[in-house]
């Protein structure tokens, strides 16, 4: 029996760092959005032994470092089921290491995708649960749409649909650890002056630019520090009107929100030009998490 599930990618409207807590954890406050670039993943029981990967991507992990191995033997725990026998085939788009949470989606998918196949019945309350003890970004994935993320960000609230338009995303030519993002913040970021509320209110009110006037995410506080420019992308957007331009989760990736796919385009193909090695990607906001095909 197979399972083909789509994973989409999140951005982050806003990621706020409210403080550390004893235990290593961050609180943060952050608005997070679906969009419809999105792995697959692949579930089939097999008659090998145990949970394995594939994925033509050189550079996934087919151990039980991967976050979506991790899903599985968390779910398997988590119900007692002994037939462990199950292949993950990941198709990768989403790129790797680009504060799109590439990784916890696919764990999501892995996570809903075995509650079907194992007719395991667990509410999408348990599978957060589940997913939350992994990455805390795995719960938003498993409900998507748009969020107000509190607490480590497991703690979701649904927001109202975002205001149709479309985003540019792009990933530059380079990767940022998300550990090593964390703690050069505490040590030398900087609050964002702008308010997660005129996000929410904006999203409310359906008023696309004031929601695009008012992104911010505090990881690009410390660009400097961990050598990452994104000053040359957010310059090429500008031009082509976008209406605003924010850094995704701890990076590097950056998005623009378009209200009309043309200038998107347009601004695609100069940052193709212009930076040499960067995935870019035209995607839209969508009003789900991980979905079974």
């Amino acid at each position: 029996m197979r399972i083909n599930i789509t994973a989409p990618a999140k951005i982050n409207l806003a990621l706020d760092i409210l403080g550390k807590r004893p235990d290593g954890y961050h609180v943060v406050n952050m608005v997070m959005q679906s969009v419809d670039l999105c792995d697959t993943v692949i579930l089939t029981k097999t008659d090998s032994d145990g949970i394995t990967l594939t994925c033509k991507n050189p550079n996934v992990p087919l151990n039980n470092t991967n976050i979506a191995y991790r899903a599985a033997d968390k779910f398997f725990e988590y119900t007692g089921i002994k037939d462990r026998n199950i292949n993950i085939k990941i198709r990768k788009k989403i790129p790797i290491a680009a504060g799109l949470a590439g990784g916890s989606s696919d764990g999501a998918a892995v996570l809903i995708g075995l509650n079907k196949l194992y007719s395991a019945s667990l509410t999408n309350e348990q599978l957060c649960s589940i997913g939350g003890e992994i990455g805390a970004d795995i719960p938003f994935c498993i409900m998507g749409g748009t969020m107000l993320a509190e607490g480590t960000g497991t703690i979701l609230s649904p927001l109202p649909d975002m205001p149709e338009c479309y985003f540019l995303i792009v990933k530059p030519p380079l990767s940022v650890s998300t550990a090593q993002a964390y703690s050069m913040f505490d040590e030398y970021g900087k609050r964002s002056e702008k308010s997660i509320d005129c996000i929410i209110d904006a999203i409310c009110a359906k008023n696309l630019q004031i929601v695009s006037e008012n992104l911010f995410n505090v990881f690009e506080s410390i660009l400097d520090i961990i050598e990452v420019d994104i000053k040359p992308i957010k310059d090429i957007m500008s031009y082509y009107d976008a209406y605003g331009s924010c850094m995704s989760g701890s990076g590097p990736s950056v998005f623009a929100v378009f209200s009309s796919k043309n200038k998107a385009e347009k601004c695609a193909e100069k940052i193709k030009d212009e930076i040499l090695g960067a995935e870019v990607f035209i995607a839209s906001p969508i009003n789900h998490g991980c979905i079974i095909d």
